[in-house]
Order: C-alpha cells, then structure tokens, then sequence
C-alpha cells in the first residue's frame, strides 16, 4: 500500500506489505533518487488500502479519513 508525491514515497505496512518489503523498497529506489517514508495510522486496525486512509491531491494539500489519523509526529515529514 503506497502512494507516491513526486520523489517521495508513502509506504504503510498493512495486511499486504510487510517491513521485509518496505525495505526492500527502500534498498532499490533510494538509490534512484526516491525517499521511502513507512507511515503509520494507528486507529486502523486492519489496514488494507492507504487511499481509504490518506490521499494526496495536490502539492500542499492531503485527503484524510479523520477516524485514522495519522501517528502524531509524521505529519512533519511534509513541512519541508
């Protein structure tokens, strides 16, 4: 489960990626020029699609579900 915004990309460790393969990830595309950020929403319990969760719509503004908020402290990765 992932979304991309640019070079970055948004990684939640769900029913379908582990962190086995966010590392993975990590290791073939960081080098290519991407960042890989692993995020977390620790209200939803059974994470199975992060477009349910958080969508990006355009540079400076985010879609999200306010019943799955994103873990405190995250949301700094897009002050920068």
């Amino acid at each position: 489960d992932m979304s991309r915004l640019g070079r970055d990309i948004l990684v939640q460790e769900s029913m379908t990626t582990n962190r086995a393969g966010i590392h993975w990830l990590k290791r073939h595309l960081e080098p290519r020029g991407f960042r890989v950020h692993p995020v977390h929403f620790p209200l939803d319990f059974f994470p199975s699609h992060i477009d349910c969760t958080f969508v990006p719509l355009r540079p400076g503004l985010i879609l999200t579900n306010p019943e799955r908020p994103l873990r405190e402290g995250e949301e700094k990765m897009f002050l920068d």
